[in-house]
Order: structure tokens, then sequence, then C-alpha cells
């Protein structure tokens, strides 16, 4: 075994990122071994277990290590966010949450090749989604938060008109599939069933999914996004009412259009494997167009009032008798039907007066 050597850090060598000050995996390498290496990376692993393996099995082969955290405030303990193992033969290890690198010279590919095969032991079990992450800005950039989520209790084929079980069996497998980038977009009118059905499409798949409220629309033409794609790759991002950000570049001076479209189906968009539901109430017209080509836009639904029959027949199954149905209903007004209506009222003099719909 060779004999252990510090890096070599010299003032012509930066090991540190010019972007963000933080260690440069390469260059690192570079120092302690004055080797351009090889790389294996693999993801959609237990990163924490997988440490704690290594820390285990090769503690007295570990020469060296650099390691950051930082603060989960939702469990109020410090998480992984990198650690280097420097091991011997050139061999540097890599790990966060859900991925490793493994850095290496030519001449030890059999010894990166055992170590590929022992992390490939704590690939992530595939779970039903109980949570979704919102996103929040911190004082160290964007951060996420856990927030449990109840499946709704849904019959396509009884609470949505006809065409959605098929749209949904249809799109279900590509959001399933990983690696797989695109854009989903669904529009309609308030009260129709948007946001309960992605509720119930979210639970229905085995990947990561992150909340992104109106507000925060803009982080997609913010720097501190880069870095934050990078440690959310897989995953499937909701953003609702998404107006100011599908608007076409036509109408308003819009950059993260740009953004969005290179993460839809750019070099972004194969390298992150990121796929974007997102609603809107604005006319279709206003919507930029260069989202709905082909290959970029995944799926799209229109969200409307249940027909004359099935707002009968949903009405029916509720216990209500219906009196005669004239019209199509929307879910809101089908489930609050015996609710008190509150409609703005014409009246001789100013009155005050609201309307209250669940989308």
């Amino acid at each position: 075994m060779n004999a252990f050597k510090p890096p070599l850090i010299d003032k012509t060598l930066q090991i540190f990122s010019t972007y963000n000050n933080e260690l440069e995996p390469i260059r690192l390498y570079f120092a302690y071994f004055q080797i351009i290496p090889n790389i294996k990376r693999i993801r959609d692993l237990q990163g924490e277990k997988f440490r704690a393996w290594t820390e285990t099995k090769y503690a007295h082969l570990l020469e060296s290590s650099h390691l950051s955290e930082y603060y989960d405030h939702a469990s109020k303990r410090f998480d992984l966010d990198d650690q280097y193992f420097i091991m011997p033969e050139g061999i540097v290890l890599r790990i966060d949450k859900n991925r490793v690198s493994i850095y290496y010279k030519p001449s030890t590919s059999a010894i990166a090749e055992a170590l590929a095969k022992e992390a490939l032991k704590f690939k992530k079990k595939a779970v039903t989604n109980q949570s979704i992450k919102m996103v929040a800005n911190g004082t160290e950039g964007l951060e996420t938060y856990s927030i449990k989520i109840k499946k709704p209790s849904l019959d396509l084929n009884l609470h949505y008109n006809e065409d959605l079980a098929e749209f949904h069996s249809r799109n279900l497998k590509n959001l399933k599939k990983q690696e797989k980038s695109g854009l989903y977009l669904f529009y309609g009118l308030p009260g129709t069933g948007k946001s309960t059905y992605i509720r119930y499409l979210i639970r229905s798949i085995n990947k990561e999914v992150i909340f992104i409220p109106p507000g925060l629309a803009g982080i997609f033409d913010s720097p501190a996004i880069t870095k934050f794609l990078l440690s959310n790759r897989n995953t499937v991002f909701v953003i609702e009412d998404a107006e100011e950000l599908l608007v076409s570049r036509d109408l308003n001076k819009n950059s993260s259009v740009s953004m969005l479209l290179n993460l839809t189906d750019g070099l972004l968009g194969e390298t992150l494997g990121i796929q974007i539901i997102a609603t809107f109430n604005t006319d279709l017209n206003n919507i930029d167009k260069a989202l709905l080509r082909k290959g970029r836009l995944l799926g799209m639904y229109e969200f409307k009032s249940l027909s004359i029959n099935r707002s009968t027949t949903l009405l029916e199954k509720r216990g209500i008798k219906p009196a005669m149905v004239h019209q199509p209903m929307t879910l809101a007004e089908i489930f609050n039907k015996e609710q008190i209506d509150y409609q703005y009222q014409k009246a001789n003099r100013p009155a005050i007066g609201f309307l209250s719909n669940k989308t």
C-alpha cells in the first residue's frame, strides 16, 4: 500500500468551486493524486445508510474524509449533504443522500467495480408517496420541508368525466419512468377538481414530489435554482396557478420560460430527469407556444364541470336526492350542495359578498 499523501495544494490549483466556494470533486481528486480520474455514478441510493456502512466496513482503510451537512428544521437535525472518503489505491468516494460517485485511476477499475456492486445493495426501495416537499427560501438558499398528504378517496370513473381515466392511465406510466423529463398542463374552471386529482396522482407514483408555491415560481430565473435542481434529480415538480411562469414571451417579459423549456426537453431535461406538472386558469392561447410542442408536452387536460348524467349519478351516490339537474355541475358544487351558497346579491345600495369554492 502506498503511503498516504496529503493533498497537493498550491497557488495554481483551485479545489473550490468558483460558483459557490464548495469542494469540486475532480479538482480535489487531482490535488490528492495528480491525475484526472475515471468516474462511476449511481443514483437513487440510500446515501445515509451507505455512508454508515462504508465507515464501518472500511474504517481501517479510510485515510481522510471531508464532510458537509445542512440543518433540516423539520427533523431538527443535521442531514448529509456531501461526504468524501479518501481511500488507498487512488479511490475517492463521494456520497450524498441519493447518490454515490466513485473516482478512481484506470489501474484500479476492478476495485471501483467492486465498490459499485456494494453500493447497489443500498438501492432505494419503492414506496408509495406519503408526503411531498414544499420549497421555501432559507438562509442559505432554497430549502424543502416535508408535508404529509392524504390520498383522496376518488373513483375516476365517478368523480370526473369519461375521458380522464384513459388520460390518467397513459400519463401515470410516463410519470413512473426514471430519468424521464417532460411537462404536464392541467387547466379549467375553479372547483373542477384539479388540485384533488393532483393529490391522487402523486400518491400513485413512487417518486419524490416537490411543490412550488405560486409565489416562488420565479425561482426558475434565480441563480440558486441550479444547485437545487442538481440536488433533486429524477423528481416531479408541481406548480399550481403557474400563469406567470407559462405565459407567452410575446405577451410578457418572461425569462423563466427559457429555463422551463430546457428542463422539460433540453440538455438539462436529459440530464436531470425532472417532470413538471403545472396548473393554470388563463386562456390556453396565452401559454407560450414552445411549451406545447410535441415531445416536451407529455400531457394536457382541461378539467370541466361534470356532465348532467355524471352530476346526477354522483349526487345520488352521496345520498342526496337530486332535483332535476339541468346543467353540468362542478365537483365543488356537488360536494357542497347542502351548504349555504354565499353569492353576491345585487342591492339598491352597495353590499359586500363572497363566493367560496374549493378546487
